[in-house]
């Protein structure tokens, strides 16, 4: 981060040392199923804590995970959608980082499961986290939500 506070991408120094830990392949080059494998294996290695609670349900149509922690309120969510370009990532391997985003915004967190491509080619994800939204407004009075303090996050 810069004295500034805006973030800066990574230098070329950064990627050639990456590409060099990875055999001298960069991760882009690797066929989407290692990619795949490796963000999931990657979720091993930052267990969350015994406290967080991750419950799968189905938000419309769409697989999801209700992630809390003993100090999650529960009126207020945040709709989390995994990074991965819509085509690696899933629920099991963005729970760390959706069991910290709970823990330290005191939000409960829908984590959806959004259709990959090139399996479900675009708009498939979007719909998807459309639909997980539009569930959350539609039960926002059974599920003790305030729409009004749904956030929607993306990493």
């Amino acid at each position: 981060q810069s004295a500034r506070g805006a973030f800066k991408l990574p230098s070329a120094e950064h990627e050639r040392v990456v590409t060099m830990i990875n055999g001298g392949v960069a991760q882009d080059d690797w066929p989407l199923q290692d990619q795949r494998a490796m963000m999931e294996a990657s979720a091993e290695l930052f267990p969350p804590e015994p406290d967080v609670q991750a419950d799968s349900i189905l938000a419309g149509d769409v697989p999801a995970d209700w992630v809390t922690v003993p100090a999650s309120e529960s009126g207020r969510v945040v709709l989390y959608l995994h990074g991965g370009g819509y085509s690696i990532g899933s629920l099991t391997s963005h729970r760390p980082f959706v069991a910290q985003l709970a823990r330290r915004s005191g939000m409960r967190a829908l984590s959806v499961d959004y259709r990959l491509a090139p399996e479900h080619p675009f708009p498939a994800a979007i719909e998807d986290c459309h639909a997980a939204l539009r569930w959350l407004h539609d039960h926002a009075d059974s599920l003790g939500i305030d729409p009004e303090r749904i956030a929607v996050g993306a990493v």
